[in-house]
This record gives C-alpha cells, structure tokens and sequence, in this order.
C-alpha cells in the first residue's frame, strides 16, 4: 500500500503545476483516500506530506534525485524505490510551474 500511495501521490503532482505554496491535493491508492502537499526542495528532494483521511494517520515521504524514497506512515518507518523517471517526470513538472509562475505578470 504504501508504495502504490507514493506513485499516486507523485503521478497527480506531475499532473499540478508547482507554484510558490503547495497547495492540498487529494489522492486514492489502495481504497483509501488521503489529503497532501509535494514539494520540490533546492536539494532535489520531493517532500510529500499528508494524511490518511480514514485514519488521520499523517504520512510524510521524501524522494532523493535518484529514486530512494524513505519517511514514515505513523509511527512506522518505511524505505523503498521508485524508478528515477518517474521522480524526474514530477521534479519537471515543478521546475515548469516555477517557470510559469515567474512569468506571469503580478496584479
């Protein structure tokens, strides 16, 4: 489950674009429902915060440029992979939104 609530979580941010706040964006995996923010940090780590709706277990991940993804579900500690094109399609489409974003005239 955790797994498949990680490419969830990352698929619907590739489909966002990234503006200065991260915004709330709601997923499902696995029959669950969950709230979360991504974020593209200057280190190149995406940083995924939420919670389970269900449960209000809170859940935070970080994905490394090359894919290791490490964090926690509650209290429980998790540690696995996803593939490198996957988290570089999403750390693009961050680096688009901010392109966007400083292109757009301020009102």
């Amino acid at each position: 489950m955790l797994r498949l609530t990680t490419l969830t979580a990352i698929a619907l941010a590739a489909a966002q674009p990234a503006f200065a706040a991260p915004a709330v964006e709601y997923g499902e995996g696995d029959g669950e429902r969950f709230q979360y923010t991504t974020e593209l940090r200057a280190d190149g780590i995406i940083h995924i915060a939420g919670v389970m709706l269900g449960s209000r277990e809170p859940f935070v991940l970080n994905i490394t440029p090359k894919g290791h993804v490490d964090g926690s579900f509650g209290d429980v500690p998790v540690e696995y992979r996803v593939s490198k094109r996957m988290r570089d399609r999403v750390a693009a489409q961050f680096v688009a939104g901010r392109s966007l974003a400083e292109a757009t005239p301020q009102q």
